[in-house]
């Protein structure tokens, strides 16, 4: 059966930080017990969940915040409650809490005509949305979303987390310089490997060809300045279960020995809130990544579906029979979108991509979803 979970914004992030520590490594902007606060998962996973049991942990989750904000909250943590105390009454707030899920049924709707347009592919699709504007909705679900895929270059986004946990921790500089070697140069996506051996970039401009360009010569320099293990430890500690990196890329001999890197859609949608929000290590790195998701070279996938007037800031992953896209459609009302498919043809990939961003963008514009 397939597992569609209709989720608020902590739904998403509940499985990956609820048994994460508090991220310090990503400065004072993330703290792990701020998010728990709201993390309620609307079903364990399940299309067949009755709602009773989410229904009291929502409550539960709602009760601790209230009572935490009363008792510990900082005075100008409590400034933006009592600014939304002045546009909705109380009252309303708390009942839109307790109202149950089944009574809610907008993202269960939309998942459930995300689910069929998966099937009728017939492919290994997971689909990950989260509203940006509006968290304390119901607006945020994922279908299959914490099942890992063959991540193809979507593993970058992971690989740009910690070499900006670096930076934000000092080891390295967005100015330092590298000269890329012989031994750097592979086929694949990306311009450098036509650059050839002395090239001089900095930093800033190797995480910029990984991701705006997927660059593979620049994604290997990167790998070894920071370290494989070391991207591994800080996707553990953003709590990206589903996340793995083993091999360099263009390793042909390990992908023969089934040595293979992985992500989830939920993965990718959980650094890209963090980016969107400003809360990826610092404001600044946040809208550097924000500047180089904008670049993006590859325009398949999500982005030909989007409205007029809504911008993507995106990473691509492709392989054979591998295609995915995520990133952050900015607008009126922004959202995160993460799409991953692996099993069928690329033109076929785009189709459903295509399919599944219709369907949400209409939802949006009927109001059925924020």
């Amino acid at each position: 059966m397939r597992k569609v979970k209709p989720l608020i914004i902590g739904g998403i992030l509940a499985a990956s930080l609820a048994a994460a520590p508090m991220l310090a490594s990503c400065g004072g902007d993330i703290n792990n017990d701020e998010y728990r606060d709201d993390l309620v998962v609307v079903g364990d996973g399940s299309a067949d969940d009755g709602g009773a049991a989410a229904a009291t942990a929502e409550k539960d989750a709602s009760d601790q915040a209230k009572e935490a904000a009363s008792e510990e909250a900082a005075p100008e943590e409590a400034a933006p409650e009592e600014a939304a105390s002045e546009e909705a009454p109380a009252q309303d707030s708390a009942e839109t809490a307790d109202t149950p899920p089944e009574q809610r049924p907008i993202a269960e709707n939309l998942a459930a005509t995300v689910s069929g347009i998966i099937s009728s592919y017939g492919a290994n699709a997971s689909v990950t949305y989260t509203s940006l504007s509006d968290l304390d909705d119901y607006a945020t679900f994922a279908v299959d979303g914490s099942e890992p895929h063959v991540s193809a270059s979507m593993i970058k986004l992971a690989i740009m987390a910690e070499v900006f946990d670096q930076v934000n921790s000092g080891y390295l500089a967005l100015e330092d310089s590298y000269t890329v070697q012989e031994s750097d140069i592979v086929g694949g996506t990306g311009t450098l490997q036509g650059s050839g051996p002395g090239t001089q970039l900095s930093l800033s401009d190797l995480v910029r060809h990984m991701i705006a360009e997927s660059d593979n010569v620049a994604t290997n320099m990167l790998i070894d300045l920071v370290g494989m293990d070391a991207v591994n430890e800080e996707v553990a500690k953003l709590g990206l279960n589903a996340t793995s990196l083993q091999r360099y890329m263009m390793d042909t001999d390990a992908q023969a020995a089934g040595i293979e890197n992985h992500m989830s859609s939920d993965d990718a949608a959980v650094i890209l809130i963090l980016i969107a929000n400003g809360e990826f290590y610092t404001p600044e790195l946040s809208q550097l990544a924000t500047d180089f998701l904008s670049q993006q070279t590859d325009a398949g996938g999500i982005a030909p579906s989007l409205s007029s007037g809504e911008t993507f800031a995106h990473k691509t992953g492709t392989l054979t029979n591998v295609r995915h896209d995520a990133g952050i459609v900015q607008g009126e009302a922004p959202y995160v979108l993460s799409v991953f498919v692996e099993g069928t043809d690329e033109g076929s990939a785009l189709s459903l991509m295509g399919e599944v961003t219709t369907a949400i963008e209409t939802a949006r514009a009927n109001g059925e979803v924020a």
